[in-house]
Formats: C-alpha cells, sequence, structure tokens
C-alpha cells in the first residue's frame, strides 16, 4: 500500500517534468504523462497483491473480505492520483518542491502504523486526547482497512470505509481542479 502511494505521488512529479520538452514541441494533455505513471504503478500494484495472495492462500490465511481489495486499491489509486496531480504542478512551478517531499514522505512513513500496531499510539488516547488526529491521517487508514482485510479477514469499520471512499474522491477531486487550472500553460514552466 505504501509503496503504491509513493510511487505515484513522486512519480507524479518526475512524469511531468519528464514530459516537459515533449509538451513545448507537440500539444498533447499535460496530465497523460501523470497518468501513465499513474496506470503503471497499479499495474505493479496489482502484481504484487496477486503475489501476495498466492502466499496467502498457501499460509491458508485467505477470507470473503479479500472481495474488498479492488475497491481498495481504487480508492488508494484515487487518492494517490490527486496527490500526484497537486505535488506534480507545484514542482513544475517551484522546483524544489521535489525534495521536500521527499523529505515529507519519509516522515509521513513513520507517522503511519507501517512498521509498528496502531495499538501503540491508540492506547495513549487517555493521556494525550489530542493524539486522536492521528485516526484521520488517510494513509493511517490506508493501512489499518489493509491491515483489516488480508491480515486479520475482517471487514473495517464502516466509517472507516466511508471516510477513505470521501477523502480519496476528494483529495482526487481537488488534485485535478488545481492541476487543470494551472495546465494551459505548464509548458512554458517545464
Amino acid at each position: 500500500m505504501w509503496n503504491s502511494f509513493y510511487a505515484v505521488s513522486t512519480g507524479a512529479m518526475g512524469a511531468l517534468i519528464g514530459a516537459g520538452p515533449l509538451l513545448r514541441k507537440i500539444y498533447f494533455p499535460p496530465f497523460a504523462p501523470v497518468v501513465g505513471n499513474a496506470l503503471a504503478t497499479l499495474q505493479q500494484t496489482a502484481i504484487e497483491l496477486g503475489l501476495l495472495l498466492l502466499v496467502y492462500v498457501a499460509l491458508l490465511n485467505v477470507g470473503w473480505t479479500v472481495l474488498l481489495l479492488p475497491v481498495l486499491v481504487a480508492l488508494l489509486a484515487a487518492f494517490s492520483m490527486g496527490v500526484g496531480l497537486l505535488l506534480a504542478m507545484l514542482n513544475a512551478r517551484m522546483r524544489d518542491i521535489n525534495y521536500i517531499v521527499q523529505v515529507a514522505l519519509n516522515l509521513l512513513f513513520y507517522a503511519a502504523p507501517i512498521v509498528y500496531p496502531v495499538t501503540l499510539v491508540t492506547q495513549r488516547y487517555a493521556e494525550q486526547p489530542w493524539l486522536r488526529i492521528y485516526e484521520f491521517n488517510p494513509i493511517t487508514s490506508f493501512v489499518e482497512v489493509f491491515r483489516d482485510v488480508l491480515w486479520d479477514l475482517r471487514l473495517p469499520p464502516l466509517w472507516q470505509i466511508g471516510y477513505l471512499v470521501g477523502i480519496s474522491l476528494g483529495v482526487l477531486f481537488l488534485g485535478w481542479r488545481f492541476f487543470q487550472a494551472r495546465a494551459a500553460d505548464v509548458s512554458e514552466e517545464l
């Protein structure tokens, strides 16, 4: 999940910059390289998930919840694509954004329960109530939902799925609008 998000988000910046010389020569939609990068990353994610499912089948750790995977991958793709569109346009305007994003995403990796259990943070809610904002980190929600579906074989809480639907579609909409509003003159920036 993290690898897919990271590859789509950071790859969008490189895809748009890499297409700059071609965009100056011929016209094509500036979002095409960003979407192409995202589709290539999603293909890789599908292969990785397929291999993971084969391992789970071999270990007899599959359940009906695996049917939710296409929906979750689509939500992750929408969220990642929205972030990628936003970052790609910002990076086209200000080239140092790429370096800032790399550092920020490394921090975000440790701000989500990827290498530690979520209970490490949730058990501190009583003494530090402000930590409840942790639950609204979309990456945390994605990690927990994928963990519920694949590892624990249980249906994630409906509020969490609703939150992911809302945040994914909202970020995709905002990223698309931001990108399209500035796409007309992006070839001069590249």
